[in-house]
């Protein structure tokens, strides 16, 4: 909440693992709020009845000093108060009140660092500087807390360092102090919040060295706020007046989390944790309305502080337009969509989170993800004026393109797959002005770009890489003159190939590899003498398994393999929908596979899976009711977690000058309901969000609806969308087909 030289009350460390809420405790719909002046850091910190709310932005390290601000319902667009003191250096608004007037507290620094609480007068936009008598020389007063009397609750530091917490009535300018009990063992006191009826909240620093809090009833009867079973570092840092408290503690393992008390009695408060599924590192809950509105911040994967607003329930309703900018001095401030931070007990879920490219918003595939979660692909559709553009993004948000996966002079490239070694080499396929197709694979540490073309090809060459491994070995396909595919393996630094040969069992009239894991295990699928598409795992690139379902569907493709030999791809069922699936080895033994179907909630022109990472994250595309192609990352789990920072832009260079857009996430409960059929595939019902010109509606959403397919180059497209959670239907387990074979492995890309 303050910046950490400063804060007695966020003082420990932001080392925080998200967690669920327990069971049975209220759940929440979290909306993160980002103010572009300073991306990398925003805290929500007071809010009133009218939703309201009163934070900042920037950590306070040079170039990024602390900058107040007032933000109004229901949309957040515009800084309706400038919440900065006049010739501060930095400004911290920390509270906000119900009164007509409005008097926002908080704190400022001076050019000497010398810290002064403050109340502003709403009606004449006054700032009155708050500073206890008692203050030792090196100025500290901090106003945490204001009620809708303008008595203001907060703290100052007196000579020897020790803090005392007071409530300060605006109107009389006069101070009380707030000490608690000689029991409760405390070396300092921090006053964090004052509700209507006069009640102080706050926390303590214990001559035992832990952090315990308090309520003190109109100020006066003590009540320890502890639990030991949680921790014995516990923050009170916001009261509404229904006597809820919120904050954060800290637990045994020295990760943080918010928490929620619910007064009891005038003796007795039932606390429950409160985590943001992606506050890897932290959760901070400051203030708390009537309503049950929770304003706080979290801290993620990137180290990024996210302010964020949490309204009670788990239904996804937001106030905010997801996309929607924070009318602020540029760069602009971008709102995210809400999402949810429960899920069902289904087996098998995920979060998808829509990646858009403004260079082509219609068209954008997400094709190889590393363990790093780096992640390969590319935008256009290939169609006159919007040729392939290749690109390689990095997490945690996203925001750049960290390689031009481009091949110099191509009219098209195609990012595909990308490894896990030191160089992180990229493979793909790029495309000549006649229209010749060839492999390549970017070195990562030279940037160079070698051309891969298997000497069988025929005269029209058509080579692609589809897949990488860590040892720089890629699979692929290359066309003959007869216009048949043929799979490949092919070593990067010994510049040899292998074929990829099914066995004749298979029927295979032509063969596409296109993954290969560490181990040297292949993927790939081929066109059957009997027009249907059936798919193969070969253990260490040698004993097949035929991947096939008559039961789901005689089209399988499969197109990505971890190191666990989790295989994912697409699948076309007997209406012609096209489908995701993941297939998991059962008993690690490569020989028999469970099958899974996968579907984008809003996928109602196909779903397509293409590469997947050691973790289980999988990358790959829809296409939506529009006819656009979208990328899509999948996240194991549907608690929620995202990488991306909702909003964002990508960076691009595109003629047209429009960044790319990373759509906001809405991470939703889903509803699995078994079908009754023998085959072990249950219908999935969706509850899902979606950005509408009228603003954020709910809607359900039944899946197993769609129809397109495959990897690579499509004539298809999709809106964009948030981030859903999706259970997956379980195919029936397979029966393996087992032979052994050398050879290529090939992989048609479609154009």
């Amino acid at each position: 909440m303050i910046i950490a030289s400063l804060v007695r009350f966020v003082s420990f460390a932001l080392v925080a693992t998200a967690q669920s809420i327990p069971s049975g405790s209220a759940t929440f719909t979290f909306i993160t709020i980002q103010n572009g002046k300073d991306p990398t850091f925003n805290q929500l910190l007071g809010i009133n009845n009218d939703r309201t709310i009163a934070g900042y932005f920037g950590s306070g390290n040079p170039g990024h000093p602390n900058k107040g601000y007032v933000l109004q319902a229901p949309n957040y667009l515009n800084e309706i108060i400038d919440g900065n003191v006049p010739n501060s250096n930095q400004t911290q608004d920390t509270c906000i009140n119900q009164s007509d007037e409005i008097q926002v507290g908080g704190f400022w620094i001076d050019a000497n660092g010398n810290t002064f609480g403050f109340v502003r007068n709403g009606v004449s936009g006054t700032f009155t500087t708050v500073t206890n008598p008692n203050t030792g020389s090196g100025t500290v007063n901090q106003i945490l807390g204001i009620n809708k009397f303008a008595v203001a609750a907060g703290f100052y530091t007196d000579g020897t360092g020790v803090n005392h917490g007071y409530t300060y009535d605006f109107f009389k300018n006069s101070f009380a102090d707030v000490i608690p009990p000689t029991s409760f063992n405390c070396a300092s006191v921090t006053a964090t919040g004052i509700n209507n009826n006069g009640d102080v909240i706050g926390f303590c620093s214990t001559t035992a060295n832990t952090t315990v809090s308090f309520f003190a009833e109109l100020g006066k009867n003590f009540v320890l706020i502890a639990s030991t079973q949680l921790s014995t570092n516990i923050q009170a840092l916001g009261i509404n007046n229904k006597r809820q408290i919120v904050g954060t503690f800290v637990d045994g393992t020295g990760n943080t989390h918010g928490f929620l008390a619910e007064y009891k009695s005038k003796k007795t408060f039932k606390l429950k944790s409160v985590d943001h599924p992606q506050g890897v590192g932290g959760t901070f809950l400051n203030g708390i309305n009537d309503k049950g509105d929770i304003v706080g911040f979290y801290v993620d994967v990137g180290g990024n502080t996210d302010g964020m607003l949490l309204t009670p329930g788990g239904t996804g309703q937001t106030q905010l337009a997801p996309g929607s900018v924070l009318a602020s001095a540029s760069p602009s401030a971008s709102v995210s969509a809400a999402y949810v931070s429960t899920v069902s007990s289904a087996s098998s879920t995920f979060t998808f989170v829509t990646i858009q490219n403004g260079a082509d918003p219609t068209f954008n595939q997400l094709l190889g993800i590393n363990e790093d979660l780096t992640i390969a692909g590319y935008f256009g559709s290939g169609n006159p004026g919007h040729p392939n553009k290749g690109y390689v993004l990095q997490s945690p948000n996203y925001l750049n393109e960290i390689i031009d996966g481009n091949v110099p002079n191509s009219n098209q490239t195609q990012d595909t797959c990308i490894n896990e070694s030191n160089e992180i080499q990229v493979g793909g396929f790029w495309i000549d002005a006649d229209g010749n197709t060839f492999g390549f694979v970017r070195n990562g540490v030279s940037g160079t770009f070698t051309t891969v073309v298997n000497p069988d090809t025929g005269s029209g060459t058509v080579n692609q890489i589809l897949g990488i491994n860590k040892k720089a070995i890629a699979a692929g396909f290359y066309t003959d003159g007869e216009g048949v595919n043929h799979g490949y393996t092919y070593d990067y630094f010994k510049n040899t190939f292998a074929d990829v040969i099914p066995p004749a069992s298979f029927n295979c009239a032509s063969v596409t590899a296109t993954g290969i894991n560490d181990n040297n295990d292949v993927v790939g699928f081929c066109a059957t003498t009997a027009n249907t598409t059936v798919s193969f795992f070969a253990k260490k690139g040698t004993n097949f398994v035929l991947l096939a379902s008559a039961q789901f569907s005689s089209n399988i493709q499969a197109l990505g393999i971890n190191n666990k030999r989790q295989i994912v791809g697409t699948f076309v069922d007997g209406a012609g929908n096209t489908h995701g699936f993941l297939a998991e080895n059962k008993n690690s033994d490569g020989k028999t596979f469970k099958l899974k179907s996968v579907d984008h909630p809003l996928g109602t022109g196909g779903t397509f899976l293409n590469g997947i990472n050691n973790k289980g994250y999988i990358v790959g595309f829809y296409v939506d009711a529009g006819g656009n192609t979208d990328g899509v990352l999948l996240i194991p789990g549907g608690t929620g977690q995202t990488q991306l920072a909702p909003g964002s832009v990508l960076a691009s260079t595109s003629a047209s000058g429009k960044n790319a857009k990373v759509a906001g996430f809405d991470a939703v409960p889903t509803t699995a309901s078994s079908s009754g059929s023998s085959n072990n595939s249950p219908s999935i019902v969706l509850v899902g969000l979606l950005s509408a010109a009228g603003g954020v509606i709910v809607t359900l959403i039944a899946v197993f609806l769609f129809g397109c397919f495959r990897r690579g180059k499509q004539t298809s497209s999709v809106t964009s969308t948030k981030s859903y959670v999706s259970s997956s239907a379980l195919l029936p387990e397979q029966t393996p087909l087992s032979s052994s074979s050398a050879g290529k492995s090939s992989y048609q890309h479609l154009a």
